[in-house]
């Protein structure tokens, strides 16, 4: 039922539904989620805030992500307890549901679309809204944000090919100095570099939609290919903006709002500071351990925000006893690379802890992950003698 509901505003030509996660005190921190849903008397009540509802005013429906009031925030295992529920926030006549409120934002950019504040109150729902498992709309929506992901490249990379084609027929139009700016050498070296980074752009985008394709993972592909996409085109749009010179910064010519519109792109879907490889540095870790002689592996998690929070992380670690460090490395040995991903929050922490904080060698551990199945992955990680493992 919620599927032909969907799919009936889609053939009509509007959004599906609104995705409803993030909120003013969750954006990349997820688990600080607080919009909760509460049963009485046979109905489901939601109450709560959300942030940045692209097209909320004209979506019918909202795929609403909550926690169980009944469950303790305090307690880790709810930190990612959440669940999904289908909201209708309009009717058919295009009234608001009872107890919704929407506020839309002013933006700089993209006002093709609104992106609005939205309030819930009560909002009664019944047993059948749930969308999935209760309890997993966490894991529900990662899935959703790969693809997110990898759509928001798909439009970073259009964006980024108008704006390249606009600049590129300007420069052999504009006279300057008796010929064309095109002929120009460093005009031509502003083309060149755009073209490259369309051509890598071009294919992040092909390769993580084959992969989607033939069933593969695209964890780490979605989020790389959203962080270099994202950055790329922006870049791209400046530098087209360049090019056109003085015209280039008035509404006259789309090369403008290209350039307003493609910024938010390093921010929504994940900002470029979650997708980072460099992203839990040394320098922060270092800082919350007072350990001079502790180097941090250069490890990418993808779905860090979405595992296990840096307070949740230094908690675990902190418990951990002689044994917990034991169990630990006699897991490794049979932790599939899925796995090492879906726990890399706790798993790279725990690892150079044993290469670093007690000097020992985790080389045992790999060659037995290795002989186990060549399918599984051993992540690496290097200590101050340069030894890897």
């Amino acid at each position: 039922e919620q599927q032909e509901q969907c799919f009936a505003e889609v053939m009509a030509g509007k959004p599906g539904f609104v995705l409803g996660f993030t909120e003013p005190g969750a954006g990349s921190d997820s688990s600080s989620l607080a919009s909760t849903y509460q049963r009485r008397d046979g109905k489901v009540y939601l109450n709560g805030s959300k942030s940045f509802m692209t097209n909320a005013v004209n979506s019918k429906y909202m795929l609403c992500v909550a926690r169980d009031a009944d469950d303790d925030p305090e307690d880790r295992a709810n930190r990612s307890r959440f669940s999904m529920w289908w909201v209708p926030l309009h009717d058919d006549e295009g009234n608001l549901a009872q107890g919704i409120s929407i506020e839309p934002l002013e933006k700089i950019g993209w006002n093709m679309g609104n992106t609005c504040e939205l309030h819930m109150q009560d909002v009664e729902l019944e047993e059948k809204d749930l969308v999935g498992v209760e309890g997993n709309g966490f894991m529900q929506a990662m899935v959703n944000f790969e693809v997110e992901r990898l759509i928001a490249c798909a439009q970073s990379l259009g964006a980024a090919q108008c704006a390249f084609e606009d600049a590129v027929r300007y420069a052999t139009q504009r006279i300057q100095f008796g010929k064309p700016i095109g002929k120009n050498q460093l005009i031509q070296e502003h083309i060149t570099d755009m073209y490259l980074k369309i051509e890598n752009m071009r294919n992040w985008v092909y390769k993580t939609a084959w992969k989607i394709d033939n069933g593969e993972s695209v964890q780490i592909d979605s989020a790389v290919a959203k962080l270099y996409c994202g950055r790329a085109a922006f870049e791209v749009c400046d530098t087209a903006l360049q090019v056109m010179g003085g015209i280039g910064y008035t509404k006259d010519c789309r090369i403008s709002r290209l350039w307003r519109d493609q910024r938010v792109y390093r921010i929504g879907a994940g900002t470029d500071e979650n997708h980072d490889p460099h992203r839990r540095s040394s320098e922060s870790r270092s800082s919350s351990r007072n350990r001079k002689d502790f180097i941090m592996p250069e490890i990418f998690n993808p779905v860090d925000d979405l595992i296990a929070e840096q307070a949740l992380v230094d908690a675990l670690v902190a418990d951990f006893t002689e044994d917990d460090w034991n169990r630990m490395a006699s897991y490794c040995t049979t932790w599939t690379f899925k796995d090492v991903i879906c726990h890399i929050a706790l798993f790279d922490y725990c690892a150079v802890e044993l290469l670093a904080g007690r000097g020992e060698s985790v080389n045992a551990v790999a060659d037995a992950a290795s002989e186990q199945d060549e399918h599984y992955h051993v992540m690496a990680f290097r200590d101050q003698s340069g030894a890897t493992s």
